[in-house]
């Protein structure tokens, strides 16, 4: 027990807040290294290049869809003729809607 005049023994604190600043920067830097290195690893086995897609590649997927003609009927209707691998489509787009004609459907009149 303390004797009545002795000061009650405090822990002391030596570090700051400029200790626990220093902390958060050393943990934060941690998980950046580690993610870093996970993101490195994933490019050495290849996996970054599924995860990104083929946008990054600049490559387009072969079942990609490919616009031939924008033709614009007036200020907000424009006529887009869209290609896919074996089929081909007309999109009319408007401010309020867009419709989608297959080619098939469509008379060529040579009849």
């Amino acid at each position: 027990m303390a004797t009545p005049g002795t000061a009650i023994p405090f822990r002391p604190e030596t570090e700051g807040v400029t200790g626990q600043l220093v902390d958060v920067l050393l943990v934060l830097a941690l998980l950046l290294s580690a993610c870093l290195g996970a993101v490195w690893f994933a490019k050495k086995r290849g996996w970054l290049d599924k995860w990104i897609g083929a946008a990054a590649t600049g490559r387009p997927s072969q079942a990609s869809l490919r616009v031939e003609q924008v033709l614009r009927l007036s200020p907000r209707t424009t006529l887009y003729q869209v290609k896919d691998a074996d089929r081909g489509y007309l999109i009319v787009e408007s401010t309020a809607t867009a419709r989608i004609i297959p080619l098939d459907a469509v008379d060529d009149g040579d009849e």
